[in-house]
């Protein structure tokens, strides 16, 4: 590599994360990536965070039925018209779009309003149990 920049970046956090999650799955650890920077070409600065998945997972779920949502947990996936998704997590701070998931078609990661899931989940035809 001749210099650090947006690909270089990329290139940088997708192999990092890899190895990252490799090492610290035998101690049952999850690793996400955070941002990445770069600056002037010989700089690259990785973020990435390890969560104890057992006692997140637990968190989450509580602010979950906290929000009203009862019947789905982490790791559950719904369905809407025409695209599949899973439930990521919750952000309490974050007041219009509290429920983070990702679409299974391209692993997009996306935010939610309750109603959004609410809507959902009122149909168990559109969803199906995998989380704790």
């Amino acid at each position: 590599m001749n210099s650090l920049g947006r690909k270089e970046a990329k290139l940088l956090s997708q192999q990092g994360l890899e190895s990252l999650q490799e090492t610290f799955k035998n101690m049952g650890l999850t690793v996400e990536p955070g941002r990445a920077t770069y600056g002037e070409g010989n700089k690259v600065d990785l973020k990435f965070s390890v969560i104890l998945p057992s006692i997140n997972n637990v968190i989450v779920n509580e602010n979950l039925q906290a929000a009203g949502i009862t019947t789905l947990k982490v790791g559950d996936t719904f369905f809407d018209n025409k695209d599949e998704y899973k439930i990521l997590g919750y952000n309490h701070r974050a007041r219009k779009y509290p429920v983070q998931i990702m679409r299974l078609s391209d692993s997009t990661r996306r935010k939610a309003p309750v109603s959004f899931i609410q809507r959902w989940a009122s149909h168990p035809k559109n969803f199906k149990k995998i989380g704790v």
